[in-house]
C-alpha cells in the first residue's frame, strides 16, 4: 500500500514535469529562457523517472539484484546533479550573468559536480557515498551526507543568493518577478533535501521538490512574460497603466506624481538604414540607460510600444523632474559615443498636480510637452 502511495505521487510529479516541458518545447514563444529552462526539465523528468522505478529494484524482493539496484541510484544521483547545474546555469542567464554561456567559467563551476560523480562511481565498489548489502537493501553512507549533498544544495543556493542579491535593489524592480523564479529551486535546499535526507528516500520528497520547484519557475516566468515588454524586460504598457490608476488613486502627501514620455529620435530612419536589429539594439541601449539613471532613484519605468517609453516619479517638483531629464540625456549621450550613429532622446513630463483628472488627460499633456521639444529640436 506504501509503495502504491510512493508510485502515485511519483506519476503525478512525472505527468506535471512532462506538461511542462510540452508546453516549454512546443509553445508559441520561442525564448532562449525557454531553451535553457528545458535542460532542467528533461534532468528533472530523467531523475523522477528513476526515482519510479528504483522501488522497484530495491528491497529483498526487488528485481534484479543488488549490482543493478547500485547501477541504477549512481544514475538517479547524477541526473541529479545535472539538474541541479543546468539549473544554476538558467539562473545564471536569468539574472543577466556572464558565466552561464562561457564553457570556460561552466567548467571551473562544475568541478565540485565532478567531483561527487567521480565519488557516487567509485560507490560501486568501495561504498564511499552509498551501498547495496546482500539483502539488496539501499543505504546512505558518509560521504552522501558530506559531500553529494552539499554540493546539490551548493548550486541550488548559488542561485537563489544571486536572485535574492538582484531582487532587492531598486535598479532591478522591473525583473524581480523574473529574478524571484531563479530562487525557486533554492526551496529543495532548504526543505526538501534535509526532508528527503530525514526519512532515507521513504517518501518522494525530492520528486515533489523538483516538480513544485519547476511549476513554480514555470508560472513566475509566465507572468513576466505577460507584464514585461520581451525586447527590453521592462514593464509593458498594460503594468504601466495599471501603476498609473493605483497611484493617481492615493494620496503622496507632499510628493506629485509625475509622468514622463520619452521618444528615441529618428528611429525609422535607424532602421532603415542599418536595418531591424540594429533598431533593436537601440531600443535595448535606451531601456539600460532609463534602468541605470531611474532604478537608484525609484522610478517606475515601461516601454509603452515602438519607441516610446514612459517613467512614473513621485517628486517633489520640476527641479527634479529637469534633474532627471538632464541625467537620461547625459548617460544617453555618453553610451551613444560607441555607436556608429547619432542617438538621442527627447522627453516631455507633466504632474498630476490635481489629482482629479483623468489618465488620458494626464498622457495627453505629457505628450504635449514631448512634442513641444521635439519641434523645437527641427
Amino acid at each position: 500500500m506504501q509503495n502504491a502511495a510512493y508510485n502515485e505521487i511519483v506519476l503525478f510529479c512525472l505527468a506535471v514535469e512532462i506538461l511542462l516541458y510540452i508546453k516549454m518545447r512546443f509553445g508559441m514563444y520561442k525564448l532562449l529562457y525557454q531553451r535553457t529552462f528545458s535542460y532542467v526539465l528533461i534532468f528533472g523528468i530523467l531523475s523522477i523517472s528513476i526515482d519510479f522505478f528504483m522501488k522497484a529494484v530495491n528491497g529483498p524482493s526487488g528485481l534484479f539484484g543488488p549490482m543493478v539496484n547500485s547501477i541504477l541510484h549512481v544514475f538517479y544521483f547524477v541526473i541529479t546533479l545535472f539538474m541541479v547545474f543546468s539549473w544554476f546555469r538558467y539562473s545564471g542567464y536569468i539574472l543577466k550573468l556572464p558565466f552561464w554561456n562561457d564553457r570556460k567559467r561552466l567548467l571551473l563551476y562544475g568541478m565540485p559536480m565532478g567531483v561527487a560523480i567521480l565519488l557516487l562511481v567509485l560507490s560501486l565498489w568501495n561504498g564511499c557515498v552509498f551501498f547495496v548489502d546482500d539483502f539488496n537493501i539501499y543505504h546512505n553512507n558518509d560521504l552522501y551526507y558530506s559531500i553529494y549533498l552539499p554540493v546539490c544544495s551548493l548550486y541550488t543556493l548559488a542561485g537563489m543568493a544571486l536572485a535574492f542579491y538582484k531582487m532587492f535593489q531598486k535598479k532591478y524592480f522591473a525583473e524581480r518577478s523574473i529574478y524571484s523564479s531563479a530562487s525557486t529551486f533554492g526551496i529543495l535546499s532548504v526543505f526538501v533535501i534535509p526532508l528527503h535526507a530525514y526519512f532515507a528516500g521513504e517518501i518522494p520528497f525530492l520528486s515533489a521538490g523538483i516538480m513544485l520547484s519547476t511549476l513554480a519557475s514555470f508560472l513566475l516566468a509566465q507572468a513576466h512574460l505577460i507584464s514585461v515588454d520581451p525586447l527590453t524586460h521592462l514593464n509593458n504598457r498594460n503594468q504601466l497603466h495599471q501603476f498609473l490608476n493605483s497611484k493617481m488613486k492615493k494620496d503622496l502627501g507632499s510628493k506629485r506624481l509625475y509622468l514622463f514620455v520619452i521618444d528615441l529620435d529618428k528611429f525609422k530612419q535607424i532602421n532603415d538604414t542599418f536595418g531591424h536589429n540594429e533598431g533593436d539594439r537601440a531600443l535595448e541601449l535606451v531601456a539600460e540607460v532609463l534602468k541605470a539613471v531611474c532604478g537608484p532613484r525609484g522610478c517606475f519605468i515601461a516601454r509603452f510600444g515602438g519607441d516610446e517609453f514612459n517613467i512614473v516619479a513621485e517628486l517633489d517638483n520640476d527641479s527634479q523632474a529637469n534633474q532627471i531629464c538632464e541625467a537620461l540625456q547625459a548617460e544617453m549621450h555618453r553610451q551613444a559615443e560607441r555607436l556608429n550613429y547619432p542617438l538621442s532622446l527627447s522627453i516631455g513630463y507633466a504632474d498630476n498636480f490635481t489629482g482629479a483628472e483623468s489618465l488620458p488627460d494626464f498622457f495627453a499633456r505629457a505628450d504635449k510637452r514631448l512634442y513641444e521639444q521635439k519641434k523645437a529640436k527641427r
